[in-house]
């Protein structure tokens, strides 16, 4: 592995903003992530897993959170912590991504499958034609196991385990060096959690990205990540 690492996190400090006051969700947490390695934040519901993935992509509200310390991706990487949203833009999907844990959410009801993976990349390539980017549609299904044919439904004609796999297609579709995945098994059943936690970790050591798992379960971290970061009431345990 790299000692460079993909992602570098320091004195991490997120406080949300209430009509009681502030309050701090995370406190003072650092770790990095190496290329091709898997780290699991691991901690009950609350604990600040989530809030920690989410202001590594920008994704916090600055009218509502206030987050503070460092966040950079690949070491010597831009700023992201306060950096103004085109440099976000930039670097949500194309360096690093998310899987987050319910793919309804996440994915369109109006638009098919392989439109959205496409419309995904063409953000980041924009040269690409359109016929191109579905190319990269239909290649991207096929290597999370669903037929390039099924590009042309849409999300609610697929089972749970299928749209989570169009999710993973859609954050991996523009090769992220970090890919950031939040609970991504939380509403399936056990036989497809054990499929998907798989086909992340395949796909990952594959291309060897770093990846964040955010898991409650530390039977996945077991199974899944090299090392884990377990935190309680925002901040770290060990």
């Amino acid at each position: 592995m790299s000692r460079q690492p993909a992602l570098r996190v320091r004195d991490l400090t997120v406080t949300f903003g209430t009509a009681r006051g502030p309050v701090p969700a995370v406190r003072d947490i650092s770790f990095d992530v190496a290329p091709g390695e898997v780290l699991g934040l691991v901690g009950e519901s609350g604990s600040g897993k989530s809030t920690i993935g989410l202001a590594a992509l920008g994704l916090h509200d600055p009218a509502r959170t206030r987050v503070e310390g460092s966040i950079r991706l690949g070491g010597d990487g831009p700023e992201l912590v306060g950096a103004p949203e085109a440099v976000l833009k930039r670097v949500r999907g194309a360096k690093a991504a998310m899987v987050f844990q319910d793919a309804l959410d996440a994915l369109s009801p109006y638009h098919t499958i392989g439109a959205q993976i496409a419309e995904a990349y063409r953000v980041h390539h924009p040269q690409a034609s359109r016929k191109e980017a579905l190319r990269r549609a239909a290649a991207m299904l096929e290597r999370v196991g669903i037929p390039a044919a099924r590009a042309s439904d849409h999300p609610h004609h697929l089972s749970g385990g299928m749209r989570q796999r169009v999710v993973i297609a859609m954050a991996l579709v523009n090769d992220p060096d970090v890919l950031i995945a939040d609970e991504p098994t939380t509403a399936l059943d056990a036989r497809v959690q054990r499929q998907i936690l798989d086909l992340i970790r395949e796909l990952q050591a594959e291309t060897g990205t770093a990846m964040v798992l955010i898991t409650h379960d530390v039977g996945v971290v077991a199974a899944t990540c090299h090392r884990m970061l377990v935190l309680r009431a925002g901040e770290a345990l060990e």
